[in-house]
């Protein structure tokens, strides 16, 4: 396929979907186009093209199978838990006050992909309002991807959706039945659909996208072109009722600017407040504790520490005893899991400055420096998490997980080459233990079905 037809495939993606591809998908695309076309038995792509150019019903069902295959469909529950933890302290308490008088709740998730996050709405609506059955409560979720949407509607999910959940929410919400399967009532309290942000127009009272309280639309602006963002978010601002919330992922609305949305931030992450077309000031109305701002031993976001001269050589202060050193591989560890509380809990700067911690007593610790990767990956610095991940891969080749995060941040990057060349290099760790192995750190994924998960992603490539 020349230079020509793949920039009109790209142009009418755009045009259709806002969907922006750009040089390095090229290779995506044309793959995806050379396959639907053998699919459908056309005679070349330009024919395929013609096809798509079509405006008839008929064609539908196509446009989803080709956007099946230039998306990406991986989320897992409670993705971003500073993001959550700023909804389960913050937001839910201000909206749920602010509906109190009339008992409803109206959220949506935007891009929902396979469900998880929308799911994990639910899930803290369960936490944080317990008469909820009382309430009228609409949750949505929306996707261009129709596959994605249909898994969504199973409620039933394998392993890899909750490699960074806390078991004990995995066992109060899920039954495993072939599969995990979520609990009925959170389940019920969900509606799904396929749909296309750029086209469809809301707020539609008729489809129920009105009056929303918080919409998420987190990892989709960055398939977006500008015009196409722009576009969307003014569409969202007429969703929300006075006073509604959009949050997105880290940096995605980044110099944009919209008169009906004023900037909210936190430490955890920036969200926008819908405000009155006439009404100018950016202030928030409601502020974070002083107690979650950043402490001053916050690591750096962006440069790792530095790597040692000798791999091999312990960072020492002085002689250090036998039992000295057992003294401060026992602080390391007792560090290492408050660190991941923190985490866990999305107070990510105390987490920070527990791995700073750790890093001034070794040299090299592999759960500290894979910590700090995911903690980049939660506050948006994906360039600091693939330096924490390869640095991981240089002293610690076998490190099965490193190679599966930094595929998962190529493939978001849509640098498909880097992304296939990770996932290959983890499959073959893989195959060198049992089956039934844990795969550290994603406590309860086994190898097989981590191999299975890279199985699948690897098929896009053929």
């Amino acid at each position: 396929m020349d230079k020509f037809l793949t920039d009109q495939f790209k142009k009418i993606i755009t045009e259709r979907t806002g969907l922006y591809l750009r040089t390095q998908d090229s290779e995506k695309l044309i793959l995806a186009v050379n396959r639907r076309t053998e699919v459908l038995k056309l005679s070349s792509a330009a024919e395929y093209y013609r096809q798509l150019s079509d405006d008839s019903y008929s064609q539908i069902s196509e446009w989803q199978e080709l956007i099946l295959m230039l998306t990406t469909a991986e989320t897992f529950f409670f993705r971003d838990k500073g993001q959550f933890r700023l909804l389960r302290e913050h937001i839910f308490p201000q909206i749920i006050e602010k509906h109190r008088h009339d008992r409803t709740l109206r959220l949506w998730s935007a891009g929902c992909s396979t469900g998880e996050e929308l799911y994990s709405l639910a899930m803290l609506i369960n936490e944080s309002l317990p008469d909820w059955r009382r309430w009228n409560i609409f949750l949505l979720g929306t996707d261009i991807n129709s596959s994605a949407i249909e898994k969504a509607k199973t409620g039933i999910y394998g392993d890899w959706s909750f490699r960074m959940v806390d078991p004990d929410i995995q066992k109060r919400y899920f039954k495993y039945k072939s599969g995990w399967v979520t609990d009925r009532r959170i389940r019920e309290m969900a509606t799904f659909r396929t749909g296309n942000l750029r086209l469809d127009r809301f707020p539609d009272p008729i489809s129920q996208i009105c009056d929303i309280d918080l919409i998420l639309c987190r990892n989709v602006f960055i398939y977006f072109t500008s015009e196409a963002i722009a576009a969307v978010v003014e569409k969202f601002c007429a969703t929300l009722v006075d006073g509604g919330f959009l949050m997105t992922g880290h940096n995605e609305l980044h110099g944009h600017s919209f008169n009906n949305l004023k900037t909210l931030s936190f430490q955890a992450s920036t969200i926008y407040q819908r405000i009155h077309a006439k009404r100018t000031e950016n202030r928030a109305s409601f502020q974070e504790p002083v107690s979650a701002q950043p402490t001053k031993f916050e690591l750096s976001d962006t440069t790792p520490p530095a790597s040692p001269n000798n791999r091999f050589t312990p960072h020492v202060i002085g002689e250090i005893v036998p039992d000295d050193a057992a003294d401060t591989e026992n602080e390391i560890e007792a560090l290492y899991l408050k660190a991941r509380s923190y985490a866990n809990s999305g107070n990510l700067s105390q987490a920070i400055s527990c791995c700073r911690e750790i890093m001034t007593m070794k040299d090299f610790d592999i759960n500290a420096c894979y910590l700090l990767a995911y903690i980049m990956q939660e506050k948006g610095k994906p360039e600091a998490a693939k330096k924490y991940l390869k640095r991981i891969i240089y002293f610690n080749p076998a490190y099965t997980a490193a190679y599966v995060e930094l595929a998962s941040l190529y493939e978001s990057e849509h640098d498909f080459k880097r992304a296939k060349k990770m996932w290959s290099a983890a499959l073959d760790l893989l195959s060198q233990v049992s089956s039934d192995d844990l795969i550290a750190p994603y406590d309860q994924v086994r190898a097989l079905t981590l191999t299975r998960h890279i199985q699948k992603e690897l098929k896009k490539y053929i």
